[in-house]
């Protein structure tokens, strides 16, 4: 599956990077498989341009992908991950 993520991404450039933009918003060290899911869910009904994303086969790895640890960056730059800078 993860073979069409790719393509997926490409179709969807602008959704997808909304979405990720939302996860990191939340400013959490982890997303758990619940999280990512009812926010893939809430961004999905929110944003009626994102249909072609939300009935993709990107549905189903959001839905199968079990956790995340989202990398955030500070204005210098420096990549943050669970508190410690790298």
């Amino acid at each position: 599956m993860l073979e069409i993520l790719p393509e997926v991404i490409a179709d969807n450039r602008e959704q997808v990077y909304l979405l990720l933009r939302r996860y990191l918003s939340l400013k959490k060290p982890f997303l758990l498989r619940s999280e990512l899911w009812d926010e893939f869910e809430n961004f999905c009904q929110e944003h009626s341009a994102a249909e072609s994303l939300c009935k993709s086969a990107f549905r189903k790895i959001i839905a199968k992908t079990q956790e995340a640890a989202p990398l955030v960056r500070d204005r210098d730059h420096r990549a943050f991950e669970h508190g410690v800078v790298r």
